[in-house]
């Protein structure tokens, strides 16, 4: 539903030829939420200059991928990104406008786009920062005349609007097309131009806009604050708003976007010297913490790629109940016993119990470096692939469910079995002995080039992920004849991904991290 708004508000922006707003010039000034009314149930805010730094380290990082600049036309780390979305956008029109005069003169620096419930329907509304109101209003008016605001519709926003789920977007978006055809009004708060895609609705958005901005909102500014920069760009959505919204509408549930533990969501893109990240945080009732430091820093230096999580036994115990229900109510009682014997059948797995043993107090899954060679690769040799897992969990409990497993394997034909090694807390579980040894052993990963930019807090996470980019490309080098030139090419920039997720207080906090050589 909020991506669905956000997509209308969009195309409505773009038919107002406003979408100009992605922005060069130093970003000061009020922010778009002093312009939004406080009952927005999302948000998302555009400033590609919050800081010169934050801009051109974007740019300068993004530029070594060699299709970025084909994809964006963006050849310089100073791009005026007002003037290439202006001159891409009537390019194929007949409008006797340009950027240089018809829009650079009022543009301003900011853009905001929101989601405004009005009784049972969700108004999109664009704030664009102007330094001219009346030039503002003139460049609208002679882009419609254009047929602007009639093609916004056929541009690649609309078509992702127009191809919303109909259980959330579809059915809030039917006004859009009308209003894309119809006259584009245009209020003003503050510094900013008010585009609605509900005219109709205008006047009483402004109205609370000016009396209770979403800047002055508490929550909104506590989220805010708690994101430790905004970057790039932001965004923000009530979940409480979203799922009582939903309600009045008469839609089906809201669960999907708007689980009922999650109070606010909010997060933000941001550039460093040599890394971009999303930002994902939340308020909600979840607690995801665990006692157990993450081992992912522990594992062998040489590793490729490995993945990490804490608590895994405690959400089965809290959340399986859950499952069960959701499978009983889509097919009956008879679907989770069916369900229960086709796994153990498959795998001899016996759920829930197994996977409560395999999740434990933590599971750590790793693929190394070693072995990657062409001959590997074109082997049908599982256990030359130097893969496993180590696993904190109860020793007898899982050495059961490894016996089990390669009793299954046996029974099957397969060529090898999985290869354990006991450690403290648990087992190590991998494709052959060198690597089971390896993983036993452990290591200093957490020191590798690399991985401390992109997973920063690895050790304090209950979930997390690394692939090692410089490594893979060694890899897939080995075998040039089999590997597209165009790939290697794009991953020779990059160093390393991180993902966490992590427990703060009253919430969680998602980071995900590209780190560039």
């Amino acid at each position: 539903m909020i991506l669905g708004a956000i997509g209308a508000a969009l195309a409505i922006v773009v038919g107002g030829g406003a979408f100009a707003a992605y922005q060069y010039l130093n970003g000061g000034g009020p922010q778009p939420a002093e312009a939004l009314p406080a009952n927005a149930m999302a948000y998302v805010r555009i400033d590609l200059d919050p800081s010169a730094s934050q801009k051109v380290n974007a740019f300068r990082l993004l530029r070594r991928v060699p299709e970025f600049e084909e994809a964006t036309g963006i050849d310089s780390d100073t791009e005026d990104l007002r003037k290439l979305m202006f001159d891409t956008m009537v390019a194929n029109t007949d409008c006797d406008l340009s950027y240089e005069n018809d829009v650079e003169p009022w543009i301003g620096d900011r853009a905001g786009l929101a989601a405004v419930p009005a009784d049972d329907r969700v108004v999109s509304v664009a704030a664009i920062q102007v330094s001219d109101q009346q030039a503002a209003e003139d460049a609208v008016a002679a882009l419609e005349e254009c047929g602007m605001g009639a093609s916004a519709l056929d541009s690649g926003f609309a078509t992702g609007v127009d191809a919303a789920p109909a259980s959330g977007a579809g059915g809030l978006m039917g006004s859009t097309a009308a209003a894309a055809d119809s006259s584009i009004e245009v209020d003003f708060v503050g510094d900013y131009m008010l585009i609605a895609d509900s005219p109709d609705d205008l006047p009483d958005i402004v109205q609370e806009a000016e009396s209770s901005p979403l800047s002055d909102s508490d929550q909104f500014r506590s989220d805010m604050d708690a994101l430790d920069g905004e970057g790039i760009a932001s965004f923000w959505a009530d979940a409480e708003a979203i799922r009582a919204q939903t309600e009045a509408m008469g839609a089906p549930s809201s669960s999907q976007f708007a689980p009922e533990q999650v109070q606010t969501t909010f997060g933000a893109i941001r550039a460093g010297s040599d890394h971009i990240e999303l930002v994902i945080q939340s308020t909600s009732d979840v607690d995801i913490s665990s006692d157990v430091d993450n081992p992912i820093t522990q594992l062998p230096d040489s590793t490729l790629m490995a993945a990490s999580a804490s608590g895994g036994a405690d959400l089965v115990d809290k959340y399986w109940t859950d499952l069960q229900g959701m499978i009983e109510s889509f097919g009956g009682p008879e679907a989770y016993a069916d369900m229960l014997s086709e796994v153990e059948a498959e795998t001899s797995l016996r759920l829930p119990d197994d996977l409560r043993t395999i999740l434990g107090d933590n599971i750590t899954l790793a693929m190394d470096s070693a072995g990657l060679t062409p001959e590997n690769i074109d082997s049908e040799d599982p256990s030359k692939f130097y893969v496993g897992a180590r696993l904190t969990t109860d020793l007898a409990a899982i050495q059961d469910v490894v016996s089990r497993l390669n009793a299954k394997l046996a029974a099957e034909g397969a060529s090898g079995s999985l290869v354990t090694e006991e450690v403290d807390g648990g087992l190590v579980v991998a494709s052959n002995e060198d690597y089971a040894g390896m993983l036993a052993s452990g290591g200093d990963l957490g020191s590798a080039d690399g991985f401390d930019t992109a997973l920063p807090d690895a050790s304090g996470s209950s979930v997390a992920f690394y692939l090692d980019f410089d490594r893979l490309s060694d890899a897939m080098s080995q075998d040039p004849e089999s590997i597209d030139e165009e790939t290697l090419e794009t991953l020779d920039p990059m160093r390393s991904l991180g993902t966490s997720l992590s427990q703060i207080d009253g919430g969680q906090r998602w980071t995900t991290r590209l780190v560039f050589d």
